[in-house]
């Protein structure tokens, strides 16, 4: 018996108190998420939804679909983009993928597993950081595996049907999220569970090609509108970004990784389940195992469909991203779904199999609420000092974070379910010490967001900085530069919180403004080198803060021409 009844609507209520929430709680403190944001600040201030403009001059990296979603949902909830409206989407997609995998686990095989799958998703870390960011990656993850989810339904039902409308719009909305991957992965992973499934080669082919061919009809609207409006800037951004990323062949290297990386990633983002997985290798047995490959394949073909589809759809995409050079944790969210229905599978076995490990684990993640409050405790009460900026800003963002009635009840209801879990570890039978366990980690969670996260992270961002430059009279009474050494770079969180304007000197300007902001480094040696026979510049203020952007503290320069 599951403490909490496996349906979906009680999953449904989970999801949303563990991903609505909390999502303002923490600050932009990367460059990846107000980059992201300003596009759909740019579109509600420009009225343009195909190819906006943000920082005077940049076009946007991907395609539009991330902004739109948060433009329209910042013109519900007020007109404002910010942190909340910013990751609204990404929060959303997470919730509709989890109940698009509970409904099919639930339908193939039974509520329990379904739910025990949901809840290791919900609560693995790669999972969860990527439903409260702003990021793409989300987003066209849910329209990928939505995707997957929806062809599976269709050709596992007596009909077999492959050309369906759900399957050729998830894939559009994917191609219009992050690219022509959108397309690629779910036709690939469709066409190989044709052929493992007995399919003739030929139908296979031209069916899941016409099925891709249809998706990419609407993503080339805006493709073609954004060329016109774009032209070579933008045909040559799209080429690098989508192609050249793939091929290797970018103008700059971009986390660039060897294939093992996928590996290293995928532990850390399967956490806390991975302790699970390396603890269960204790009961592996080696002996009389074939790994030929003709064995394997006839184990395949043999399989239960979805669970030959998971595995065809892990394989695929873990494969997949093994190809380019640029490779990122993100790249891999596709598999997750897969991954943790196996840790799903794995751990209601080792229920039965040996209740040892399941109490171990258990023990584990009752520690860590413990000591996740000590170490926050110590900070607060020994207030320590570090020499280097970074580490400093973390510490007071700790000191300086206040404890609301959010971060209190989060706090009480992970330390009471830690208790609970501990006394479950001495009586409870191990079936129900594992639900136990999901909840204290999904409680975890809860305070992570509330609270932890935004304690430590929220002292990186550049929006002190921002705040200072808008009480000096930028970003509305006087227009703000930014000089950068780095082409590829921006000042993206002070561009969000100063509301869409900062101007990049280079692109703009062929001299320099009379005040503008740069990066100590890039001032001392590069602009001042360049730029001091001919002007002199005075630094007006250095902001105590290392940009969470630039990694160097933040200069207001003003600039006199030399007679």
């Amino acid at each position: 018996m599951f403490l909490i009844r496996p349906t979906a609507k009680n999953l449904l209520i989970l999801l949303l108190l563990l991903f609505i929430p909390f999502l303002g709680f923490t600050l932009f403190n990367t460059k990846g998420e107000p980059r992201e944001a300003v596009v759909a600040m740019s579109m509600l201030q420009q009225h343009d939804w195909i190819l906006p403009v943000s920082n005077g001059a940049d076009i946007p990296y991907k395609p539009p679909m991330l902004a739109w979603c948060i433009a329209a949902v910042s013109k519900l909830l007020g007109g404002e983009v910010t942190e909340y409206t910013s990751r609204i989407p990404s929060a959303v997609a997470m919730i509709v993928m989890t109940m698009g995998v509970f409904c099919t686990i639930r339908r193939r095989m039974d509520a329990v597993t379904a739910f025990v799958t949901c809840l290791m998703m919900m609560t693995c870390f790669e999972l969860q950081r990527a439903a409260t960011s702003c990021r793409v990656d989300m987003l066209n993850t849910m329209f990928m595996v939505m995707a997957m989810l929806l062809f599976f339904k269709s050709y596992d039902s007596a009909r077999r049907r492959i050309i369906t409308f759900g399957f050729i719009l998830m894939m559009s909305g994917a191609t219009l999220t992050k690219g022509p991957v959108g397309v690629i992965l779910p036709c690939g992973v469709a066409w190989l569970h044709m052929l493992v499934s007995g399919e003739r080669w030929w139908r296979a082919t031209w069916q899941t090609a016409f099925c891709g061919f249809c998706a990419l009809l609407l993503p080339a609207l805006w493709y073609y509108a954004a060329w016109q409006r774009g032209g070579d800037e933008f045909y040559r951004l799209m080429m690098e970004e989508n192609f050249g990323r793939m091929t290797g062949s970018m103008s700059y290297s971009s986390h660039e990784n060897p294939w093992y990386y996928n590996i290293m990633t995928m532990l850390t983002g399967m956490l806390p389940y991975t302790l699970l997985g390396v603890m269960s290798l204790a009961l592996v047995r080696f002996k009389g195992v074939s790994l030929s490959p003709r064995r394997l394949w006839q184990k395949l073909r043999e399989a239960n469909p979805w669970n030959r589809y998971a595995i065809i759809i892990f394989v695929t995409v873990f494969v997949f991203y093994c190809i380019p050079a640029s490779k990122r944790s993100v790249y891999l969210l596709p598999l997750y779904p897969s991954l943790a229905y196996a840790m799903a599978l794995l751990a209601l076995w080792l229920c039965g199999r040996s209740p040892r490990i399941v109490r171990i684990f258990a023990g584990i993640i009752s520690a860590l609420p413990f000591i996740a409050i000590a170490a926050f405790a110590a900070v607060k009460i020994m207030r320590p000092e570090s020499p280097r900026l970074s580490t400093q800003q973390l510490i007071d963002g700790v000191l300086s974070e206040p404890v609301g009635v959010a971060a209190v009840v989060t706090l009480v209801l992970m330390t009471l379910m830690a208790v609970l879990l501990i006394r479950g570890i001495r009586r409870g039978e191990s079936s129900t010490l594992f639900q136990f366990t999901l909840l204290t980690v999904y409680t975890i969670f809860l305070a992570f967001e509330a609270y932890f996260q935004p304690a430590v992270l929220n002292g990186k961002s550049d929006k002190k900085v921002a705040q200072e430059l808008y009480l000096q009279g930028f970003g509305e009474e006087r227009q703000l530069h930014g000089w950068l050494n780095d082409s590829l770079l921006r000042f993206y969180t002070v561009n969000f919180y100063l509301n869409n304007s900062v101007i990049n000197c280079e692109k703009t300007y062929k001299t320099l403004p009379q005040e503008f902001i740069i990066g100590e480094s890039d001032f001392q040696q590069h602009c001042q080198p360049e730029y001091g026979d001919d002007y002199e510049l005075r630094v007006i203020e250095r902001f105590n803060h290392r940009s969470c952007d630039l990694g160097q503290p933040i200069l207001l320069v003003e600039v006199v021409k030399k007679e």
